[in-house]
């Protein structure tokens, strides 16, 4: 999600920056239980969930609010007492400013937070039993800060980066609730499906996550349906919207105003590029459409650029524009725990990027170095990454993991590489990877390669 320097060069890097859903009428009471014949427990929980949203938006205030309904299936081996639910737009400032208000009004009360109030526990009202399925309701309000962010305003528009709350991920640690980080990202969630009612005052365009289905209606209101997505992002404001597309697939380049028409061809040239390139060598991207969002000049701390399921934020630099639709396989598609394995979407995002034509987008990965383990292993999370500062997240998980790949591509060769590949997204699609399924993958496609296993140590993705 993030561009840095790296030795006097402009580096447009994004420091970010699943199983399929059908999306199905919610026609349960909240707090409503259902339990069909038993399934053998997952390794993440709870899941199968479908988020639908009722929101209006406050030009004048930058928040929306409204009504979420949230249901899910307990596909884990123990009955569920509570969930958690992920509120980081309360990063902002904490539980003394409360920037996502929410208050369960049915299913569950509300119990402990944590985290800064990004982390609100939600008691349920009875316990749902393994394979069990029901649903909590929430009434929310969500203001964007002042500050120009992934999560904030910019030139009059408001940006909701991870901001509308999200089921926290459990496996057979709990529940998973690291802390916000400003350095990257922290975002760990199954993929869901979205449908969004939000009413906007006539002149307003909105960007999102999913598409819209039909134009307003008579309230003024879109509908948003994302059938698989681990989130759901909106920006809404006054903006040049062109449009293009690479085969099925329909990009949307959103401009401030005043920007040249030019700029944003070329966003959209490089876009195309990308995701046909991707495509090829990684498999489908499989969703209809991917907006591509002016954003501000700085996000998170350092980064100019983010991704989402199904958006971005980028400026026009192609490197930046490359990094993030590369996320929409590696994070979007494919997800991990962005905290605990930063590398199992950034190095690759960062790699993919590096494989386009140089004339088109500029490669950052020449005279690079491979990650020492003795040092900073690959698979470090974002606690190690930004201990101590000193740009070692940036030099390990983007240049270093990118430069992994790059080995492991020459060794296996460029064809076996993309064999390699294609089939593990194809066996990660809509779910999770993590370092050990990464590396039985890679042992399976290069069994007894001395070279493999020297770069396996080498990094610390394996002993």
């Amino acid at each position: 999600m993030r561009a840095t320097v790296l030795e006097g060069v402009a580096v447009a890097l994004a420091l970010s920056a699943c199983g399929a859903v059908a999306s199905r009428p919610l026609t349960r009471d909240a707090g409503e239980r259902h339990t069909p014949a038993a399934a053998p427990p997952a390794a993440r929980w709870p899941d199968q969930a479908r988020y639908t949203l009722d929101l209006a938006y406050d030009p004048a205030e930058h928040a929306i609010s409204g009504t979420e309904r949230i249901a899910f299936r307990n596909v884990g081996p123990q009955p569920l007492r509570s969930v958690w639910v992920r509120a980081w737009a309360n990063a902002f400032g904490g539980c003394d400013v409360s920037r996502a208000r929410v208050t369960v009004r049915g299913g569950g009360s509300l119990g402990a937070r944590r985290r800064s109030c990004t982390a609100l526990e939600v008691r349920l009202a009875r316990p749902l039993a393994p394979n069990g399925e029901t649903e909590i309701a929430l009434q929310i309000r969500v203001a964007a800060p002042r500050r120009p962010d992934r999560f904030g305003q910019f030139r009059g528009a408001s940006y909701f980066g991870n901001a509308i709350p999200v089921l926290a991920v459990a496996d057979k640690r709990g529940f998973q609730l690291p802390p916000y980080t400003f350095a990257g990202e922290s975002f760990y969630s199954l993929t869901s499906a979205w449908r969004v009612r939000l009413r906007v005052p006539e002149g307003l365009q909105v960007a999102a996550t999913g598409t819209q289905q039909g134009g307003r209606d008579a309230t003024g209101a879109v509908t948003l349906v994302a059938p698989r997505a681990r989130d759901f992002m909106l920006v809404v404001g006054r903006f040049a919207v062109r449009t293009a597309r690479e085969g099925t697939i329909r990009l949307r380049r959103f401009s401030i105003p005043g920007t040249p028409t030019a700029e944003a061809r070329r966003t959209l040239r490089t876009a195309a590029l990308a995701m046909r390139s991707y495509a090829r060598w990684y498999g489908p991207y499989g969703r209809p459409e991917v907006d591509l969002v002016e954003g501000p000049g700085e996000v998170a701390r350092g980064g100019v650029a983010m991704e989402y399921p199904e958006l971005v934020l980028t400026p026009a630099q192609p490197t930046a524009v490359a990094h993030e639709l590369a996320h929409q396989w590696f994070y979007s598609i494919v997800g991990d725990d962005q905290y605990s394995e930063p590398w199992l979407d950034e190095s690759f995002a960062e790699f993919s990027s590096a494989r386009l034509p140089p004339r088109q987008v500029p490669n950052r990965l020449r005279d690079c170095r491979l990650p020492d383990a003795s040092r900073v292993p690959l698979d470090g999370s974002m606690a190690t990454m930004t201990r101590g500062g000193g740009g070692r997240y940036v030099r390990t998980v983007y240049i270093g993991g990118a430069c992994f790949l790059r080995a492991v591509q020459h060794e296996l060769g460029a064809a076996r590489f993309d064999a390699f590949m294609r089939g593990l997204v194809a066996s990660h699609r809509d779910g999770v990877d993590t370092t050990p399924e990464f590396v039985a993958a890679l042992r399976a496609a290069a069994p007894g390669n001395a070279a493999i296993e020297r770069l396996l140590r080498r990094t610390g993705l394996a002993s």
